[in-house]
C-alpha cells in the first residue's frame, strides 16, 4: 500500500496533476478490498479527493475550495451556510432520550408556574447548553407540538443557522422607543396567529413554525406583522400605553411616577389573548401554552442599546417588564423562551442588588422560573454501528497486505479521511452539520475557532508576552487543557464558569437554584480534541495550516502556566500521586509520534505501541533499558511482536466509572480516547485501548509520586486481576499479551527496566523511574513538566502551592532543567 509522495506545501495550492495523482495511489491502495459493507467507509476518502480535482476543473461548482480543504490558508473559514447545515435542520431528529416531551413539559410548566404565582417577575424560561448542542433544534421539534414565535437575534455577519430573522432589522435602536415597539411586535404576532388560523382552519403549529423559518416565506410571514405593527389601527390601539421617559431611572414598570403603564399593558394583552384563545379552541388539545415567543441568541437582548446611559435600561429588561403583564390563564397561554449559551445566567438573571445598568428592581432567585440545560444532545449522532466505524475501518486496512509497514500504512490521507469522517458521528451533534463528508479538515478549523470564541485562533494563542492582554487567552488555554487531559474542574462560581460555556464549550452539567453555582466538563470529544491538538502545534502564527511541526514549546509553556493558575486558585484539582503530569506526558507523545510516522497526514493517526513507547522515552534511555537479569538493550527484543505492531489511537483521556473491558476498551478506542479511571481504582490510573488483531489489550499506566525506589512488590500488584479488568482469554483462559507501564515520577535515579512473565499471564512491565533523563523524548517539554510535577504532583484536591516560586522559576525554560537539578540536591 503506497501513500502519496506528492505533499502539497502550505504555501501554495496543489495542482490538478498532484491531485491525480493522490487519487491513483489511493486507487491502487484500495483496489484490494473485498469486504463492501466495510469498504464504503475507506472509500469516503478517495471521494473527497475526487470531489476537490471536480471543484478544481469547474469553478462554478460551490464547493469549499481544494486548497483550503488540503493545505489551509491564512484565516479560518467562516462557518458559512452549507446545504449541509440546513439539511441538518429538516432531517429526521435523533431523540433517544425523549427531550423534545421534556421540553414540551418545561414550557407547560413555565406557563404554569406563572398562572398560580405571584412572586415570579414574568412568564419567560430559558435553554441554556454550550454551542452545538442542538439547541435551536430542539426548539423547531418543540414547535411542532406548541405555536411558537421564531425569532434569530443571530448579527447579520455572525456565522451559524438559522439566519437572522427578517423582524430583528426593524429593532429600533433609540431606547425610548424600544418598549412601545415591543409592545406592538407582541400584539401584532398574536394577530398575525389569530387572522391565520382564520383563514387556514386545519393550521398545525408544525406548518406556523416551518413558515418563519423557510427563507422564501419568512419575508411575507413578517412583512404582514410589521405592517399590522405600523397600521394606524395597531397605533392608536396603544397610544394609551406611555412611552419612556429620557430620565434615568430604576424604577420598574409599576413606578408610582408612571401609574398607568402596568394597568394599560395588561388591558391591552387581555383583550388580544381573549381573541387568541378562542381562535385555539379546538385547534390543539387545551394545554397551558397557546403561544411560545422564543428568542434565539437571545443575550443580544442584553447588548442593546449600545448606549445605555439614557435610562439604565437594555431591550431585555423591556421585554421581561412587559412578558411581566400577561395575563394569568389556566389555558393557552404566551410565554417567553430565551435561547442562548449560559452567559444569559447572569444576563437574564441579575443580581439582588438593582443597578441602573442591569436591573429595573431588587431580583431575588424565587422570583426566577430555573433554566432548561439537560438537553442529553451528546453522542445523539451516533447510532449502533457508528461506535464501530473506527475500528472496523482500521481492521479492515489491516487486512491489506501490500503495504511495506504498518507506518505506511497509517500514513495516509484516504485512511486519514475515513477515520476522521467516522468521528464526525460522535460527541456534539454540530460536528455532522456544519460539514459534508469528506471536509474533515473544515471541521477541525472550524472546531478550533469554537474553542477560542469563535475569533482568530493566533490573535488568542499568541506568542508574544503581551498575550495577556486577550481576554481570550487565559479561558483558551484552560478550555484545550481540560479538552485534553480530562482534569477535575472543582469551579462552582457562575462568574468562573458560565463564560466556559458561554465562549468555550464546555458544558453545564447543573445549575443551582439560586443559580449562584454552576458546575461544567468537558465531556469525550474527539474533534474538540484534535481542535486543541491543532492549536498547540501549529508552526506558524501567520497561517492556518495542517502541515506538520513538532511540540511547540512556548504554546505548552503557556497551558501549563494557565493550569498552575487554575490549581492554585482553585478552578482545577491537582490530582493525585502525578496523574495529570502523566497524562500530559502520554498526550505529548502520542502527537509527536504521529508527527514522525505520519509526515503525509495532518490530524491525529493510528500509532503501533512500538512506535508510542518510542516517543514516549527517550532514545538513549531505551537503548540502556535492562531486564531482571541488568542486560541492556533488551526491549524489542523482550515483548513480542504481536504487541509492539499492536494499535493504538487516541487523542485525549475520557474519564468513566466503570471498569475496564472489553466492551469499554471498544467504546473509547471507536472515539480516539485514552480511559481516566476512577478515583480510587485499584492497580491503574490510565488506560490506553489497544487493537491487537480482532480483540483488545491494555496500556495500563500506574502513576507514582515518592522519592523512593518503586518497590518490586508494588509492581507486581500491578495487574489485571488486582484492577478488576476483564479482557478476552484463549482456550487455555489465558489473557492476550499486555503492557504495564510503572510510572514513579520522582525517583531521584533515573531507570528504565523492562520486565517480562515468568508464567502465562502474559504480563510485560516497563518500570520508568524520574523523569527529565527518561522522558527526553517529548523535548522540549520535558524540562517544564518535570518542574511543574515537581511543584504539583503531589498535591492533593484543594491543598495550595508556592504559585510565585512556580511562576518565577518556570520563566525561560532553561531555567528548569537548573530548578530541579537544585531540588534534588537539597
Amino acid at each position: 500500500m503506497q501513500a502519496s509522495s506528492a505533499t502539497p506545501d502550505a504555501e501554495s495550492s496543489p495542482s490538478v496533476t498532484m491531485k491525480s495523482s493522490k487519487i491513483a495511489a489511493a486507487k491502487e491502495m484500495l483496489a484490494q478490498f473485498s469486504e463492501a459493507e466495510r469498504r464504503q467507509f475507506f472509500m469516503n476518502g478517495l471521494a473527497e479527493l475526487e470531489a476537490q480535482e471536480s471543484a478544481t476543473t469547474h469553478a462554478n461548482v460551490p464547493v469549499e475550495s481544494s486548497s483550503n480543504a488540503d493545505t489551509g490558508d491564512a484565516s479560518l473559514p467562516k462557518l458559512v451556510v452549507s446545504q449541509s447545515v440546513v439539511d441538518g435542520f429538516v432531517a429526521p431528529f435523533m431523540d433517544p432520550h425523549s427531550v423534545v416531551e421534556d421540553l414540551v413539559k418545561y414550557i407547560d410548566w413555565v406557563t404554569s408556574e406563572w398562572s398560580k404565582s405571584y412572586d415570579l417577575i414574568a412568564p419567560i424560561g430559558s435553554v441554556i447548553q454550550a454551542s452545538g448542542m442542538g439547541k435551536t433544534r430542539l426548539l423547531i421539534e418543540a414547535g411542532k407540538h406548541r405555536f411558537v414565535m421564531f425569532i434569530c437575534l443571530r448579527g447579520p455577519s455572525e456565522n451559524g443557522y438559522p439566519l437572522q430573522s427578517d423582524i430583528v432589522k426593524k429593532i429600533p435602536t433609540d431606547s425610548l422607543l424600544i418598549t412601545k415597539w415591543l409592545l406592538r411586535l407582541i400584539i401584532a404576532c398574536m394577530r398575525h396567529l389569530v387572522k391565520t388560523l382564520e383563514k387556514q382552519p386545519l393550521l398545525t403549529p408544525a406548518e406556523w413554525i416551518s413558515m418563519q423559518l423557510d427563507r422564501k416565506l419568512q419575508s411575507s410571514f413578517w412583512s404582514e406583522i410589521v405592517n399590522t405593527m405600523e397600521s394606524g389601527s395597531m397605533r392608536t390601539f396603544v397610544s394609551k400605553f406611555p412611552s419612556d421617559s429620557p430620565r434615568v431611572s430604576t424604577d420598574d414598570i409599576s413606578d408610582e411616577a408612571r401609574p398607568n403603564r402596568r394597568e394599560t399593558a395588561c388591558e391591552l394583552f387581555k383583550v388580544e389573548m381573549e381573541k387568541l384563545k378562542s381562535a385555539l379552541a379546538g385547534k390543539q388539545p387545551e394545554c397551558p401554552t397557546g403561544l411560545v415567543f422564543a428568542m434565539d441568541e437571545a443575550s443580544r437582548l442584553s447588548d442593546y442599546p449600545d448606549d445605555k446611559s439614557i435610562d439604565g435600561h437594555t431591550h431585555f429588561d423591556r421585554f421581561r417588564e412587559l412578558f411581566g403583564c400577561i395575563a394569568r390563564c389556566e389555558s393557552n397561554g404566551i410565554m417567553g423562551l430565551l435561547l442562548d449559551t449560559n452567559g444569559s445566567i447572569d444576563k437574564f438573571a441579575p443580581a439582588a442588588t438593582p443597578t441602573k445598568a442591569n436591573s429595573l428592581r431588587a431580583i431575588d432567585a424565587k422570583q426566577l422560573l430555573l433554566p432548561f440545560w439537560n438537553l442529553r444532545s451528546f453522542d445523539i449522532c451516533t447510532a449502533k454501528d457508528s461506535f464501530e466505524l473506527v475500528s472496523c475501518i482500521i481492521t479492515t486496512a489491516l487486512k491489506e497486505k501490500t503495504y511495506n509497514s504498518l507506518e505506511q500504512l497509517f500514513d495516509n490521507q484516504a485512511l486519514e479521511t475515513s477515520l476522521w469522517q467516522a468521528l464526525r458521528h460522535i460527541g456534539r451533534p454540530l460536528w455532522l452539520s456544519i460539514t459534508n463528508a469528506g471536509e474533515v479538515h473544515s471541521m477541525v478549523r472550524i472546531a478550533m475557532s469554537k474553542l477560542c470564541a469563535d475569533t482568530d485562533v493566533f490573535s488568542v494563542f499568541q506568542m508574544q508576552s503581551n498575550a495577556s492582554n486577550n481576554q481570550n487567552t487565559e479561558p483558551a488555554y484552560r478550555a484545550a487543557f481540560s479538552t485534553l487531559v480530562c482534569p477535575h474542574i472543582k469551579a462552582r462560581n457562575v462568574k468562573d464558569t458560565a463564560i466556559m460555556t458561554e465562549q468555550f464549550m464546555a458544558l453545564c452539567t447543573s445549575i443551582s437554584n439560586d443559580r449562584e453555582a454552576m458546575t461544567i466538563m468537558y465531556p469525550s470529544d474527539a474533534v474538540l480534541a484534535e481542535a486543541a491538538h491543532c492549536t498547540l502545534k501549529f508552526a506558524s502564527s501567520n497561517t492556518v495550516s495542517f502541515k506538520k511541526d513538532r511540540l511547540d514549546t512556548t504554546r505548552w509553556y503557556f497551558m501549563l502556566l494557565q493550569l498552575s493558575v487554575d490549581i492554585s486558585n482553585g478552578f482545577m484539582g491537582a490530582g493525585d500521586r502525578g496523574e495529570l503530569v502523566a497524562r500530559i506526558v502520554l498526550l505529548a507523545a502520542a502527537s509527536q509520534a504521529t508527527w514522525h510516522a505520519s509526515p503525509h497526514c495532518s490530524l491525529t493517526m493510528p500509532l503501533t505501541v512500538s512506535r508510542f513507547l518510542s516517543s514516549i522515552f527517550s532514545g538513549s534511555a531505551l537503548n540502556t533499558a535492562t531486564d531482571q537479569s541488568g542486560s541492556e538493550n533488551a526491549w524489542r527484543d523482550a515483548f513480542p511482536t504481536d504487541l509492539l505492531n499492536g494499535v493504538i489511537f487516541f487523542n485525549h483521556f475520557a474519564f468513566t466509572e466503570e471498569h475496564s473491558s472489553v466492551d469499554l476498551l471498544h467504546w473509547a478506542f471507536n472515539r480516539c480516547a485514552a480511559i481516566r479511571c476512577r478515583d480510587g481504582q485499584i492497580a491503574t490510573d490510565l488506560v490506553i485501548p489497544v487493537l491487537l488483531g480482532q480483540t483488545y489489550t491494555v496500556l495500563m499506566i500506574q502513576v507514582k509520586n515518592q522519592a523512593q525506589k518503586l518497590s518490586d512488590r508494588d509492581i507486581d500488584k500491578i495487574t489485571l486481576r488486582h484492577a478488576g479488568f476483564t479482557l478476552q482469554t484463549d482456550k487455555d483462559n489465558n489473557p492476550p499479551p499486555h503492557l504495564v507501564i510503572a510510572m514513579s515520577l520522582c525517583e531521584r535515579k533515573d531507570r528504565l527496566v523492562v520486565q517480562v512473565p515468568k508464567d502465562s499471564s502474559n504480563r510485560y512491565v516497563i518500570v520508568a523511574g524520574g523523569f527529565r533523563e527518561v522522558y527526553s523524548g517529548i523535548e522540549p517539554i520535558a524540562g517544564s513538566l518535570s518542574l511543574f510535577n515537581s511543584m504539583f504532583g503531589r498535591e492533593q484536591f484543594g491543598q495550595s502551592v508556592d504559585l510565585t516560586r512556580f511562576l518565577t522559576t518556570m520563566t525561560p525554560f532553561e531555567s528548569a532543567k537548573h530548578y530541579q537539578e537544585e531540588s534534588k540536591g537539597n
